[in-house]
């Protein structure tokens, strides 16, 4: 897809969405994200939520509220919830305590692999490393999208 067309398809989705922020992931799929308040120990916080749609806008159903979606890689994308779970003061400012947790999908929004790892990092060569704790193991993509890995039973 060209620049122009890339960007003439952003600028129309910025028209339909209720978000400015909008981010190609590759497969003809974008991300935007909303802003949503929470309320942790009485402090209200912003958290951004992402929704990924297909280039007319067409919301494409996740399995899971993410916080972050990466670009897409033969066929997957690593995504990432952002839990608030506490408020701390930091040089007289309240920051929010976050824990992040990440997990991979495919283009259809399906979840590969539950947001419960540390890190996901997948390779053009078809290779992902997945992180849990002190563990790290590397396998095949197709592993994965084929239901055939176990992180549990690879450490």
């Amino acid at each position: 897809m060209g620049t122009k067309n890339k960007n003439e398809i952003i600028s129309k989705l910025k028209k339909k969405l209720p978000s400015l922020e909008i981010d190609q992931l590759g497969s003809d799929l974008y991300a935007y994200r909303v802003k949503e308040r929470i309320n942790i120990n009485n402090v209200i916080l912003q958290r951004y939520i992402v929704h990924m749609v297909d280039e007319d806008g067409k919301e494409i159903g996740l399995q899971n509220t993410y916080s972050f979606i990466q670009r897409f890689t033969k066929g997957t994308a690593v995504v990432r919830i952002d839990k608030i779970v506490d408020v701390k003061e930091e040089n007289g400012v309240i920051v929010p305590v976050i824990e992040r947790k990440e997990g991979l999908i495919d283009t259809s929004g399906k979840e590969l692999m539950p947001c419960i790892f540390d890190s996901i990092h997948s390779h053009l060569d078809g290779h992902t490393e997945i992180s849990k704790g002190a563990d790290t193991v590397t396998t095949k993509l197709i592993f994965i999208k084929n239901g055939e890995f176990n992180f549990e039973e690879e450490i």
